[in-house]
């Protein structure tokens, strides 16, 4: 892949961690742990409070809304941007939907309560988080916005475009029950879409993975809305600190 991608250009590890400085990335890791995160592992639950958050390493995460009626959409692609669970950190609120691992990868994992006390202590750690709040909402509504205007061709390569600029694969394991849940159609429809790209010369679909062997073309089926998301993903995190915009908070006493 030649393409370009800012943010992928700084560094192994979690972006986050690595636009912070010294000090404070050192504060967060020393109360982080390493883990392995395999497929499908659950990082929230439904109505469960988050223990955990979680510096991705490598992998994806989806964030996923299932009805009562058990049909799922996804709200949420995550990668080495997240600090995944963070948005807890704004109030006393339960997840209403779940949060788990779309490729197998690894992460640092530090309890909520440590994130929470740094983030309220911290302004940098703070500023930092907020920034990326913020892009995980914008990230959200506009996929919203997606599922309800666009056709399922053009949300199918939005979202196979944004699976790989956060795993950095060209080859994806995605069966297509999971495509469907992750896109909120029918099998029958995901298997549709992806004939036709695969006619197009776009992809290859074959017992369970999708490989994008021409990204460009690719690009051409998708709608106006993976430009939006590349461009805020690609900004995230450049700002230097600290903001000319707003304040940096108080420490607490």
């Amino acid at each position: 892949m030649d393409e370009h991608r800012p943010l992928q250009s700084r560094g192994a590890g979690n972006f986050f961690l690595n636009a912070l400085s010294e000090p404070a990335r050192s504060r967060l890791v020393r109360a982080s742990e390493h883990c392995d995160m395999p497929l499908c592992t659950p990082l929230f639950e439904s109505g469960e409070e988050p223990r955990f958050a979680y510096f991705l390493t490598s992998g994806i995460v989806s964030f996923v809304f299932t009805s009562q009626r058990g049909n799922s959409i996804e709200l949420a692609t995550l990668g080495r941007e997240a600090v995944a669970g963070s948005i807890f950190l704004l109030g006393n609120c339960e997840p209403i939907g779940r949060a788990e691992m779309q490729l197998a990868g690894t992460a640092l994992r530090i309890p909520m309560k440590e994130l929470q006390r740094q983030f309220d202590e911290d302004p940098e750690i703070h500023s930092r988080i907020l920034d990326f709040i913020q892009m995980q909402l914008n990230l959200a509504y506009q996929i919203t916005a997606c599922n309800r205007l666009h056709r399922a061709q053009a949300r199918f390569a939005r979202w196979m475009l944004m699976v790989q600029d956060r795993a950095e694969l060209d080859a994806l394991p995605m069966t297509q029950e999971f495509l469907a849940d992750m896109l909120g159609t029918r099998r029958t429809t995901v298997a549709e879409v992806a004939g036709k790209l695969q006619r197009a010369g776009c992809i290859k679909y074959k017992r369970g993975v999708v490989t994008i062997v021409n990204r460009k073309l690719l690009e051409q089926h998708t709608c106006e809305c993976y430009g939006l998301l590349r461009d805020r993903y690609d900004k995230l995190y450049t700002d230097p600190y600290p903001p000319s915009h707003r304040p940096a908070p108080r420490p607490r006493s």
